[in-house]
């Protein structure tokens, strides 16, 4: 399935063994939820999120990726 991202929440815990995720839900109610141990990925799919429109996620590939973008002259 393919979920056009419309909302997201942002999980980090630094317990003994440091876990991210990221919940995002459409406005259907579907939802998912990508897993980090890594902050680095973790911060880098928070930035895309942060910054790009549209943003989706596959759920059968795990895959988070943007809408095409126009490029400004």
């Amino acid at each position: 399935m393919i979920i056009n991202v419309k909302e997201y929440r942002v999980i980090w815990s630094n317990g003994n063994s440091p876990y991210g995720a990221i919940d995002i839900r459409n406005d259907e109610g579907n939802q998912a939820r990508l897993r980090s141990k890594d902050p680095n990925l973790l911060s880098f799919w928070v930035n895309i999120l942060r910054n790009e429109e549209p943003v989706y996620y596959n759920t059968e590939s795990n895959v988070l990726y943007t809408g095409t973008q126009p490029l400004e002259d």
